[in-house]
């Protein structure tokens, strides 16, 4: 694994005397959950946050997508809304994280995230997620050899091309 196959996420101290830490929302990515640790289902939960910050209370009451991210920040302190909030938007998040090659840019102010299952990225074909539900019936462990093959050939493509971004940007 290469430093642009990581996503980063706060961390609150919980559990009483003894310093312990969780990230709630890592461990909801994980492959008991639709997200199944995807990088495009999770940069679209992430998106969708940004698309109703601005209307948290309509969200509160219908929320079309059920997200992981939503539901985390619902159980948590502060800390992963502050986390977010820090950005200001999607399109900062995604320059900040340096995933600009796992967006495609709609206009100047929309991004949405490819998908990685549908996508032949070695042929330029991208393929953008939708902000309908269907794409949680996509999962991994249902895919067939080919599908599989072609998604894992994007996700190495994207992550070393992330690790790129960020090798060049001086971070580190």
């Amino acid at each position: 694994r290469t430093i642009g196959g990581c996503f980063i996420w706060p961390i609150q101290k919980c559990c009483g005397k003894k310093i312990q830490w969780r990230a709630n929302y890592n461990i909801a990515r994980g492959i008991r959950s639709y997200l199944e640790d995807r990088v495009d289902l999770t940069l679209l939960e992430v998106k969708h946050y940004y698309d109703y910050i601005d209307d948290r209370e309509s969200y509160k009451k219908n929320n079309p997508y059920n997200d992981r991210l939503y539901s985390s920040i619902k159980k948590e302190t502060s800390t992963m809304e502050d986390f977010l909030a820090h950005f200001g938007s999607f399109k900062n998040y995604v320059q900040y994280f340096h995933f600009q090659d796992f967006v495609e840019e709609i206009n100047e102010y929309t991004l949405m995230p490819i998908n990685i299952v549908c996508s032949d990225l070695e042929k330029n074909c991208k393929v953008l997620l939708e902000n309908e539900p269907e794409h949680k019936t996509n999962r991994i462990k249902e895919l067939d050899e080919k599908t599989l093959k072609q998604m894992l050939k994007n996700v190495k493509k994207l992550t070393n091309e992330r690790t790129r971004w960020i090798e060049n940007s001086g971070v580190i």
